[in-house]
Order: C-alpha cells, then structure tokens, then sequence
C-alpha cells in the first residue's frame, strides 16, 4: 500500500514514536507499506527539525538520505493547485499522484477538507493506523 505521510506526521512519527505516526513508521519499517515522498517534501522535513526542533545537522541529513533511499522517492511533474486555502500543501498532492499512492496521511485541515483527491484518500493518521491493523 503506497502512502504520503505529510511533514508533520514524519516528524511526529520521527520524535513521538509511540503514537499514530509512530506506528506508521513502524510499519514501514516492517515492510507493511510503501511511503511515497519526493525532495521538496525531504527538503521541508529537514528545514522544520533543524529550525523548529533543533534536530542536529548530521541526523537530518542521515534522515535525508534514509529516506531517500528507503521510500518510493518520486519527481513530480505535474503541478497541482487543489489547496487554495494553503498552496504550499500541494507538494502532499503532487506526490501522491506522481507515485501512485492511495493515502495521503495528514492532521492538516486544508489538506482533509479534500477528503480525496482523484482516488487519493486524505486521511488522519489515527484512521491509517486502524486501517493498518484491520488488514493484519
């Protein structure tokens, strides 16, 4: 199953790993699924942890680089416009659809006022993880 985890669940699930995205990254780590993610958002994780959470160079570029290699790294090409409200959340969108993923995992209400975009469900991540543990 392919998903965009948005940044904040990254980094949530990065510095909280006992919670909802925690349990994501986990899964990931099993192998359960496959995260989708392209620069501009590995960009915006690493700007946000070394900015707001002091998060140290050296991790943030070792997460860079783990990412890259590890997830479903995609380069989108098609520009999409469907947040008005918060255009900078389009990088979620293009991702997605670039990867072919079927989840977009976010608390961010501009992104969930969607609900879906072109078959890509956007979801919270308390409801990813149920759905996780429904499957297994």
């Amino acid at each position: 199953m392919k998903i965009v985890l948005d940044t904040n669940q990254l980094i949530a699930g990065i510095l909280w790993p006992n919670g909802p995205a925690g349990f994501i990254l986990e899964c990931w780590r099993k192998g359960g699924i496959e995260p989708v993610i392209s620069l501009e958002i590995i960009d915006e994780l690493e700007r946000v942890l070394t900015d707001k959470f002091d998060y140290g160079r050296e991790s943030a570029d070792y997460l860079r680089r783990t990412l890259a290699f590890h997830a479903t790294l995609v380069e989108p090409v098609e520009k999409i416009n469907a947040v008005r409200d918060d255009p900078s959340d389009k990088m979620f969108l293009e991702a997605a659809a670039a990867g072919g993923a079927q989840f977009i995992v976010s608390r961010d209400k501009h992104l969930l006022k969607l609900l879906e975009f072109r078959g890509i469900k956007i979801i919270p991540p308390e409801e990813f993880a149920r759905k996780i543990r429904q499957s297994h």
